[in-house]
């Protein structure tokens, strides 16, 4: 009869470790998401508005330029069924 007063107390040991579970579960979501988001050019330009630049630049000739866009601008599976 000496712990009566402990019985409130009981489920809290398993409900803090159930909360430190959760935190670090979350924890490593956060962390495997934020690395593995691709790197931005910090531009904010698509591959396609380069590719312009590029060619107004004189730096890659009409051909090539030509060839880059299309081949950006096609879908994958449509340029493997050609």
């Amino acid at each position: 009869m000496m712990h009566d007063g402990w019985h409130w107390w009981m489920p809290f040991p398993g409900i803090l470790w159930l909360l430190f579970v959760a935190v670090v579960i979350v924890g490593i979501v956060l962390l495997v998401r934020s690395r593995g988001e691709a790197p931005s050019s910090g531009s904010g330009q698509s591959a396609v508005d380069m590719l312009d630049e590029r060619y107004a630049r004189g730096e890659i000739d009409r051909e090539d330029y030509l060839q880059r866009k299309d081949d950006l601008l096609t879908p994958r599976e449509a340029r493997t069924r050609q």
